[in-house]
């Protein structure tokens, strides 16, 4: 046994190595999926350790089951907690606790040393904070996870496996959830369990569909810091850490969308400027100032070769079509 667990650790962690900067090409991303259902045998593999799956799997419903009958997500961790002991005992949640503006939730780390029980320990975290993503219907955003133990994977598997942060090398193995998020209410319905862990779950892992929202939010922040008057949208950097997330992880998420950071900030831009340009109120070197380019002839470049004609010829043609409607 311990023969076969080292050869799928390995398995594992030579495929995260490969892949560790991200997928790109077509060939790449052909295997970045064969490294997730590499990373599924793995989790059957070694989550199965402790228990039968079917044993893991009746427990895991039973938890949720008493979950959904709390109003809030406040209380469903209250829940969580009383019976998950009575449910696992030590295992997994074994303490919450109030951190001034987050509740941690505070869990028994895996006590193997190096990158098979890191990996056990991450994957802990992340179906937990699924799980309460599933109650609530919707993401908990701000959530920030921790585990004891310097890094010891290849550089990259985290963003490979997961679209949020970790900190390493802490004191305990936890979730730390905003405390504006324990209001939330509970909408999950019993019904809806089964289909949790055979499909939904997939989610947490990094290897369920792709959420199709990324490019939104990303445009979101773009046009936000714009219309705020800033001197210039974020940087792909930026927008990561606003977002929670790694610079991979938003460009992977963004491919899987068919799009990329540098097209979706000229769609920003070009969407802004022919909405100042259609309301008359600002000359064209202003909106080239709020647009953060260098001059008003940079602007008038960029926009005529995105569109095959001038920022002036976009103004002339609307209010031509402005007096003809008048007419």
């Amino acid at each position: 046994m311990a023969r076969a667990t080292t050869s799928a650790t390995q398995r594992l962690l030579s495929a995260a190595e490969e892949l560790s900067r991200g997928p790109r090409s077509a060939d790449e991303r052909a295997r970045f999926e064969q490294f997730k259902l590499l990373y599924r045998d793995w989790l059957m593999f070694h989550r199965g350790a402790p228990g039968q799956p079917a044993d893991r799997h009746e427990k895991g419903s039973l938890l949720l089951h008493v979950m959904i009958g709390a109003a809030t997500l406040g209380d469903a961790l209250g829940l969580l907690l009383r019976f998950n002991q009575l449910v696992w005992g030590q295992q997994s949640l074994i303490a919450m606790d109030d951190r001034g503006d987050d509740c941690a939730l505070l869990f028994q780390s895996d006590r193997r040393r190096g990158p098979h029980g890191q990996l056990n320990d991450i994957w802990e975290l992340y179906f937990n904070l699924h799980r309460l993503e599933f109650l609530v219907g919707g993401l908990l955003g701000g959530v920030r996870g921790q585990v004891r133990g310097a890094i010891c994977l290849p550089v990259g598997t985290g963003a490979l496996l997961f679209d949020r942060p970790l900190a390493y090398d802490m004191a305990e193995m936890a979730l730390l959830i905003p405390r504006r998020h324990l209001d939330r209410a509970v909408v999950a319905k019993g019904d809806q369990v089964t289909a949790f862990f055979q499909r939904d779950l997939t989610t947490a892992l990094g290897a369920g569909p792709v959420r199709p929202e990324m490019k939104a939010l990303v445009a979101g922040l773009l046009r936000d810091d714009l219309l705020r008057d800033r001197s210039s949208a974020a940087h792909l950097g930026d927008v990561a850490a606003r977002l929670g997330c790694s610079v991979a992880t938003i460009r992977r998420r963004l491919a899987a969308e068919g799009s990329g950071f540098r097209e979706i900030s000229g769609e920003v831009h070009d969407e802004l400027a022919k909405k100042w340009l259609a309301e008359r109120l600002l000359p064209i070197v202003e909106i080239a100032e709020r647009l953060g380019y260098s001059d008003e002839f940079a602007f008038r470049r960029s926009f005529r070769a995105h569109n095959g004609y001038s920022p002036s010829a976009f103004r002339r043609e609307l209010a031509l079509m402005a007096g003809s409607v008048g007419h």
